[in-house]
């Protein structure tokens, strides 16, 4: 969608979390923060990770071969990309990716720091949670909250999952 990333690293980065043995349903590396060399490991969820690769590009793996996640959050960028975001918030660029019919997701690496870790509530657009409950709303997600959302180095409100 934005020419983020390339197919090579989303294949990478997919079979190196895939090929970890599971503990307690997430991939060993991803419990131990572990990356291949070159990339950095940035974050974990339920059921998905994101890892930096060597270019700067933040990759989204799903932990299984079934990862409706992914797919649903691309469904809902795209949507947002569509009909637009409150002022004050813009939304990540993103690239789907489809190595061997899996998915993963390359996505912009947000400069700044989550909107929980921020401390703030108010931004030079108003009130940040007010924002983020209007992009819920809006796009009926049900996962968004603050370590879901980014403030960026503008101040803007990104928020980085739009899974569901």
């Amino acid at each position: 969608m934005h020419n983020i990333g390339n197919e090579h690293d989303a294949q990478t980065i997919l079979y190196w979390v895939r090929s970890h043995p599971n503990v307690y349903g997430r991939p060993s590396c991803v419990t131990r923060g572990d990356a291949p060399e070159g990339w950095e490991y940035i974050a974990t969820g339920s059921f998905r990770s994101v890892w930096r690769s060597p270019e700067g590009v933040a990759y989204k793996v799903g932990h299984c071969e079934d990862d409706y996640q992914s797919c649903e959050e691309i469904n809902n960028l795209k949507t947002a990309w569509e009909r637009g975001v409150p002022e004050g918030c813009r939304l990540p660029k993103f690239t789907p990716y489809y190595p061997n019919d899996d998915v993963v997701i390359a996505v912009e690496l947000v400069r700044g720091e989550t909107l929980y870790d921020s401390g703030k509530s108010d931004g030079p657009f108003g009130d940040y949670y007010e924002l983020l409950s209007e992009i819920e709303i809006k796009f009926n997600l049900g996962d968004l909250h603050d370590e879901n959302a980014m403030v960026d180095e503008d101040g803007y409100l990104v928020p980085v999952d739009f899974g569901c």
